[in-house]
């Protein structure tokens, strides 16, 4: 009614839906919050992805024979569940499988403090002070406190054979 009485024309367009889910904010939130990375991606049109410069660690990934690049976890996008996913991390126009643990690394970490580290497969290079994209293509496993170092060494060469053939 408004727009006809200013002479200003208007389309009304059916909401869109995806597997009878209607596209909106709230059914996108949703998803990532249930680490439901494929239905998010397609009502995003692109992977659910954090970006930011590659900061020092403290070392643990790179003690236990699987180095690590961590990036902060923004704090104005939409927080996955903690957890270990299959990712891609693209850096210096490069893409790379790789794995990434979200979260409080239970078994090594004391401050509880969460952290986004990520494992680059097959890569051997220094990236600190570098801007690195991690996108997140689907959950492998919530986080797990691990009784030994050794229990934790199997399973992270157990994601890294997930994220390697997904």
């Amino acid at each position: 009614k408004i727009c006809s009485e200013n002479k200003i024309l208007y389309t009304k367009i059916s909401p869109v839906k995806i597997k009878n889910k209607i596209i909106s904010s709230s059914t996108i939130r949703k998803a990532l919050l249930e680490a439901d990375l494929k239905t998010a991606s397609s009502m995003l049109g692109y992977d659910f992805f954090i970006k930011g410069l590659v900061v020092k660690g403290n070392h643990i990934g790179t003690n236990l024979g699987f180095k690590t690049i961590n990036i902060k976890y923004p704090e104005n996008i939409i927080k996955l569940p903690h957890g270990v996913y299959c990712t891609l991390c693209e850096t210096e126009g490069k893409t790379y499988k790789s794995v990434t643990n979200w979260g409080v690394k239970p078994t090594v970490n004391s401050k509880n403090m969460p952290v986004a580290e990520t494992h680059i497969i097959n890569f051997d290079g220094n990236l600190y002070d570098k801007t690195a994209k991690v996108i997140f293509l689907e959950k492998i496993r919530d986080e797990k406190k691990f009784d030994t170092l050794d229990e934790l060494k199997i399973q992270i060469q157990k994601d890294i054979e997930f994220s390697l053939y997904y």
